[in-house]
């Protein structure tokens, strides 16, 4: 491909075939026998087509190929250089068509399709469920290997798809609990004990729970407010002092 050039004077150098026959030439883009059939302005447009053609041809080349590096493997991901999937689901596939059996027919292989399919929808790990799709695409392909049937390969793909979907809410879900598991945690990780046995939440608060204690002064913590209804409320400390009454103590520690 010589670029996206305009030629406005036949060349002597960069070709080393003949355009139009293919002949050899030494640099010239048309042989002494082409050469001879065609004007000058023939041969300039000539060859501005031909080169039109092969920037074209060489960008559609380039693009499919952008493509197919873009393109990943349904299964895990990978890429599959435009395949549906990477080489190592690939050999897992024909691992499984080995095991099954050759002898089975359309409707067989059918059953044992749907079957498994509706099998792969319950799982509930992500692992096993890209294990068995690739068994599930065994199945299609070796149905159509064996009975010349490619109503199973017509739609696996699809399924494989899907079922892989269905199961990424769940990993995304799983991922959030344990998020959410490290922080509450991270929280625990931050409790502090007084004298008393007391777990607060702050070295602070530890000062004023040994306070408490040391001066003999009867208490709890974390006791629920009672004398607010409309809410759940605890206090950080609880100092009783008749019939279920007192003294209510917060530390206001928060930034």
């Amino acid at each position: 491909m010589q670029g996206n050039k305009v030629y406005t004077k036949l060349p002597k150098e960069g070709f080393e075939k003949c355009i139009l026959c293919g002949a050899e030439t030494k640099g010239t883009a048309f042989c002494k026998e082409c050469w001879d059939k065609y004007s000058k302005q023939e041969m300039l447009d000539i060859l501005n087509k031909h080169t039109k053609k092969e920037t074209e041809k060489g960008l559609k080349i380039t693009l499919d190929e952008n493509k197919a590096e873009e393109l990943t493997c349904l299964i895990c991901g990978e890429p599959s250089k435009g395949k549906p999937q990477c080489k190592d689901c690939y050999n897992d596939v024909k691992n499984f068509m080995d095991t099954l059996d050759k002898n089975y027919t359309i409707h067989e292989f059918r059953e044992y399709y749907y079957n498994l399919k509706d099998r792969i929808f319950i799982m509930k790990g992500i692992d096993e469920t890209k294990k068995y799709c690739n068994k599930l695409i065994a199945i299609a392909m070796m149905n159509q290997n064996v009975n010349d049937d490619s109503s199973l390969m017509d739609r696996v793909y699809k399924d494989v798809e899907n079922l892989i979907k269905s199961k990424k809410p769940t990993e995304i879900k799983n991922e959030e609990i344990k998020e959410k598991q490290k922080e509450k945690d991270e929280k625990n990780a931050r409790i502090e004990t007084a004298q008393d046995g007391h777990n607060v939440k702050s070295g602070m608060e530890v000062i004023i729970d040994d306070c408490l204690y040391n001066a003999y002064i009867l208490h709890c913590y974390g006791k629920q407010i009672e004398e607010i209804e409309e809410k759940r409320k605890n206090c950080d400390w609880f100092i009783p002092i008749l019939n279920g009454k007192g003294i209510y103590i917060e530390y206001w520690g928060m930034e």
